[in-house]
């Protein structure tokens, strides 16, 4: 009726936003893993007081005024749906202080669902009867039946009716014997075999879904003895080609980026590229197209991948292979791994970070000369800096905009280590070569050296070109373990795999503290158990339990499919992270709605059973050993 849906409407944004003062107080904001945790719990929501409010229903239409269903419903369902919600809150809660990268993300997404379970229950127990007792009326469901949609609520009631004489025939024969409960089980336990055999077999893994932001970065690398008007021509060439493409709104290039301690090298640029909001091909097909172009650019080893919002990569590397060992052969040896990781089909982009050597200045300084002269070293070096980098000696100003001024050494200059020579310094009484100061030298050094466990480490980076990241890793290890390493080498798979291993490892560890099943068996089985204390058979309030709360869990599964599916159709921004988890939010619904119509019943059962079979058996002890007890009594009285 109605009635019944305005207090369903009004009972949710209430709940909503009493999560919103909860999330306000912890300092939380609206962002992408507060919003998800939001919509998959959309469901769970609704789920309580709809259990709460069906409960009311049934006793409004068995005769009771509106007041005293109000309370009887609320009363006789309150512990079901507080256990329900606490097993929400038991399975959440951990997720939510998980370590490292993953605690980093699931930290909000965890506890916003903890804060919408809390609120949602105490909604539930208030707003539902609070509301049922004011408009709902007594045999409510009749009664909103007289109106001109009568023919479908009358064909919706015979369908679900035919629907609850099914389970109940189907449930009373899982009870009748105990081999059909066996044969349940054994039925359940096949569909969990082959469902574990699908998953590994067909469904791969990562660590988080790739999102489509309409962004592709690509890298150049030139030689390291490039000039900067050299690359900047190198990246002015690969504009043009990518100025050809379709669905492109727009270029970025970066030659030698950043300043000061932050600037990056002359031989190296970086070029983001813009899609078009309407293109017709996904980032990944543009990606596709815009590889062989970069191959043309000349002397430029090109990395091409999916950019990010902040104008940097998505994740980085799909695959890393991470390579150590002594420093002596480490590079040959990471070579070697590289171009076996490239026989390896569905990979792209496969690179290595090893650096060549890059020319440099060094400038040894003779510190007794320096401290005779008053000089200090930072001095000398911001000396010889500017001559290299320059400074700003002022701004030219044309048709509004403002360009910097340099003064430098001309780039021919900047390469002879004579010229430097001759640099006059400044000293107290005059002026002195930058030679008298100590020895200027032109070397080739390592960019960076990096250490991993006390040793020299190299990665070779991989990028997926078709499947998913558990299959080309299980295709990568697989190559690597054909061939052996020098004594002293060895690799490891990391990166986002390793990143997925432990969410994955955290999140069963989680999901093991309870069964997916548990929200609608809790409404069976507290049923079950109140007609238990009535005097009634296992069986007996097992078939009754069942058809009884077979409305609300339908109910339940079905408002929950109802809620996400506008998210499981993956439209809108963000769809990439809500699509995975609301299919199977969806269906994890339905199955469990399976596994607790008929393997619950037929579980508690043969828990009952057992059990009483144990009580009979110890009291069948406890009578023979009373039963001994006393014959030694009479024999020892005896005379």
């Amino acid at each position: 009726s109605w009635r019944g849906t305005l207090v369903a409407a009004i009972a949710m944004p209430a709940t909503i936003i009493s999560t919103f003062v909860l999330l306000e107080q912890f300092g939380f904001t609206l962002n992408v893993m507060t919003l998800l945790a939001l919509g998959v719990t959309v469901g769970i929501l609704v789920t309580n007081t709809i259990v709460v409010l069906e409960n009311i229903y049934r006793y409004l239409d068995m005769g009771y005024s509106p007041e005293e269903a109000a309370e009887e419903g609320t009363a006789e369902i309150g512990i079901a749906v507080a256990a329900s919600a606490l097993t929400n809150i038991v399975v959440f809660s951990p997720i939510a202080f998980m370590e490292g990268i993953i605690g980093q993300f699931f930290y909000a997404f965890g506890l916003t669902v903890v804060f919408a379970t809390i609120s949602s229950l105490l909604i539930s127990f208030i707003l539902p009867p609070l509301l049922g007792a004011r408009i709902l009326r007594r045999n409510e469901t009749e009664r909103s039946r007289e109106t001109w949609l009568r023919p479908i609520w009358d064909r919706w009631d015979r369908g679900y009716n035919g629907l609850r004489d099914s389970y109940r025939t189907g449930l009373g024969w899982a009870l009748d014997r105990p081999r059909n409960g066996w044969s349940v089980i054994g039925a359940v336990v096949l569909f969990f075999g082959g469902a574990m055999g699908v998953s590994t077999q067909f469904v791969g893994g990562e660590f988080l879904p790739q999102t489509d932001e309409g962004i592709i970065q690509i890298e150049l690398e030139l030689p390291t003895d490039v000039s900067l008007d050299r690359a900047e021509r190198s990246v002015m060439r690969a504009e043009e080609l990518l100025a050809d493409l379709d669905n492109v709104e727009s270029i970025l290039a970066t030659v030698a980026g950043g300043t000061g301690f932050m600037a990056a090298a002359a031989n190296r640029a970086e070029i983001l590229v813009t899609l078009t909001d309407d293109r017709d091909r996904t980032t990944q097909e543009m990606m596709a197209e815009v590889r062989p172009l970069m191959a043309q650019a000349p002397d430029a080893d090109v990395t091409v991948q999916l950019g990010g919002g902040g104008g940097g990569p998505q994740a980085g590397a799909d695959i890393l292979v991470q390579v150590t060992g002594p420093a002596d052969d480490l590079e040959e040896v990471t070579e070697q791994i590289t171009d076996w990781v490239r026989e390896v089909s569905g990979l792209t982009d496969v690179r290595n970070t090893i650096e060549l050597a890059r020319p440099e200045f060094v400038f040894r300084p003779d510190r007794p000369t320096m401290g005779d002269l008053g000089l200090t070293l930072g001095e000398v070096g911001n000396l010889v800096r500017a001559a290299v980098e320059g400074e700003v000696a002022g701004v030219y100003r044309e048709a509004g905009d403002e360009i910097d001024i340099r003064v430098r050494f001309p780039e021919a200059e900047r390469r002879r280590t004579d010229q430097f020579d001759n640099l006059q310094v400044p000293v107290e009484g005059g002026r002195v070569p930058l030679a008298s100061l100590g020895s200027l030298e032109l070397e080739e050094t390592v960019p960076a050296i990096r250490r991993e466990n006390r040793q020299r480490a190299y990665d070779v980076e991989v990028d997926i070109a078709t499947g998913n990241l558990t299959e080309r890793v299980a295709d990568v290890e697989e190559r690597l373990s054909q061939e052996s390493l020098p004594p002293g080498y060895e690799w490891q798979i990391g990166g986002e795999f390793e990143d997925f291993e432990d969410a994955l490892g955290e999140i069963l560890r989680a999901l093991l503290l309870v069964g997916i099943v548990v929200n609608n068996a809790i409404l069976i089985l507290d049923y079950a158990g109140q007609l238990r204390a009535k005097g009634q058979s296992a069986v007996e309030a097992l078939l009754e339990a069942g058809p009884v709360r077979l409305r609300p869990i339908v109910m339940s599964n079905v408002a929950i499919a109802v809620v996400l599916l506008p998210q499981a159709l993956g439209t809108g921004a963000g769809a990439a992270f809500r699509v995975p988890m609301a299919v199977v939010t969806i269906g994890g619904a339905a199955v469990a709605a399976v596994f607790t119509l008929f393997l619950i019943p037929v579980i508690y059962l043969k828990v009952e059973t057992l059990t009483e079979w144990a009580r009979a058996r110890t009291a069948g002890i406890r009578a023979r050993i009373s039963g001994e007890e006393e014959d030694e009594l009479a024999s020892a009285s005896s005379p």
